[in-house]
């Protein structure tokens, strides 16, 4: 009830959601794994940060079965992908890989 109430008084946004949906499923999937390395908070006003993980790969990585995130090393930090976002090199944000 709450997660509708902050969803309704614009608290949380869709991509903020669906990147805690996805996170607590990596999480939870992926023992081990540091529960800070994703962030799916947005800034305030002029803030230019956004969730780390798309909605498109939010949405990929909850579809996935353990075994799945397994396979396509999600569970293993060596092979996380830089973020679409970012731009510059090195990257410092990394995110799991999904296809």
């Amino acid at each position: 009830m709450a997660l509708l109430f902050l969803m309704a008084d614009d608290g949380i946004s869709r991509d903020e959601f669906m990147c805690e949906v996805a996170v607590g499923h990596v999480l939870d999937c992926c023992q081990g794994l540091p529960p800070t390395m994703l962030s799916c908070a947005h800034g305030g006003c002029e803030s230019q940060v956004t969730p780390d993980l798309t909605e498109e790969r939010s949405d990929c990585l909850q579809h996935k079965t353990c075994d799945e995130l397994t396979q396509l090393g999600a569970c293993d930090l060596a092979n996380w992908e830089p973020a679409p976002s970012c731009t510059t090199s090195p990257c410092g944000v990394q995110v799991p890989p999904c296809r």
